[in-house]
């Protein structure tokens, strides 16, 4: 499911509370705007700045960019008992006030078993321990492959209108490849890496494809847990014939599912230092046609308790986000031969039972 789908699920199912952890909410509210109007809901929307709107009205309710203030009228408004959306941006970094988490859980309490859901938006919401309960948790703001491809055709659409020469010189295999690199980024990343790539010469080709896997790894290479890493065509690499023949039986799992295998889930290369396991790697992601993104243990662990945990959940909550990818594991070994607990308090125990799982 799409996030468009999962979220209408979800409301549909009368969550009262539910979170989106996103880095885009205008792409997010029009998306709960949308779905509001096909459900036959209220839309309302806050932000500190904006206040309390209605609809995609510019104008706000008196005095509602206080949070507590807010969050009374719109215990006002749950009275009138008409099916809503409410949309909140940013309002997780005020639940510290007691005033604030006590209005907001009358508010949950209120709209249990209506019609009307409350939607929290805004990077990693953290919630209180009262209020977590009650609340759906899903990460929106990041297009599917058919909206990326829409995407594509709409800015190439708008350069052809301007003034502007603009020359598209791709296969159609080079537009599915352009479409699974933009995946994983927000909307308006998309936009700032597409008009990039066309400005810079007037022409939309396979060449643009090293920028877009730059400007992925620019962004995703900011802790170094996580390294996106250009692929490899299988021409790249001698011998590995069983490899190259593994890859072959199994590829169309992966690109069309029309090969009546289970798409691969794992695959362990093993040999000595130097004998090419790293660009069989590449030469993987190349031949799937998905992105290649290293994770690298050494740089997981950290002297701080909990910081490990927190790594690897924030690498592995990327990777899902990026699905489908191809997940380089380097020097596993290394991490897991001494997996005992007895020197680290168990860490390297936890991370192994989270990598198994």
């Amino acid at each position: 499911m799409n996030f468009e789908e999962e979220i209408t699920l979800l409301i549909k199912s009368r969550y009262p509370l539910v979170v989106v952890d996103t880095i885009d909410e205008e792409f997010v509210s029009r998306q709960l705007f949308s779905i509001s109007q096909s459900l036959s809901m209220g839309f309302y929307a806050w932000s500190l700045t904006m206040g309390l709107r209605v609809g995609r009205n510019a104008n706000s309710f008196y005095q509602s960019n206080e949070p507590a203030k807010m969050l009374k009228l719109v215990n006002d408004i749950l009275d009138e008992k008409q099916p809503s959306l409410f949309m909140f941006n940013d309002l997780h970094k005020f639940l510290e006030d007691p005033v604030v988490s006590r209005l907001v859980k009358d508010m949950i309490n209120k709209v249990k078993d209506t019609r009307t859901t409350i939607v929290m938006v805004g990077p990693e919401c953290k919630l209180s321990a009262e209020i977590a309960p009650f609340a759906a948790r899903i990460t929106g703001g990041y297009p599917d492959e058919k909206e990326i491809l829409d995407e594509i055709n709409r800015i190439v659409a708008d350069f052809k209108l301007s003034s502007a020469h603009l020359v598209v010189d791709l296969a159609p295999e080079d537009i599915k490849r352009m479409v699974k690199t933009l995946n994983g980024l927000s909307m308006q990343q998309i936009r700032n890496v597409m008009n990039s790539c066309i400005l810079k010469d007037c022409r939309l080709d396979k060449n643009d494809l090293a920028e877009i896997e730059n400007y992925k790894k620019e962004i995703f290479d900011t802790d170094g847990i996580l390294e996106y890493f250009a692929s490899e065509h299988k021409g790249s690499i001698a011998g590995f014939e069983n490899l190259k023949r593994w890859l072959a039986d199994r590829k169309n799992a992966v690109t069309a599912d029309t090969s009546g295998l289970p798409p691969p889930k794992g695959l362990l290369l093993l040999g000595v230092q130097g004998c090419g396991k790293s660009l069989a790697a590449k030469v993987i992601a190349g031949e799937l046609s998905v992105p290649l993104y290293r994770l690298d243990l050494n740089r997981l662990y950290s002297k701080y308790i909990g910081e490990t945990e927190e790594n690897l959940r924030k690498a592995l909550a990327t990777v899902e986000r990026l699905a489908p990818v191809c997940l380089w594991i380097d020097e596993i070994e290394k991490i897991f031969a001494a997996s005992s607990g007895e020197v680290d308090g168990g860490v390297s125990k936890r991370v192994l039972g989270t990598m198994l799982t």
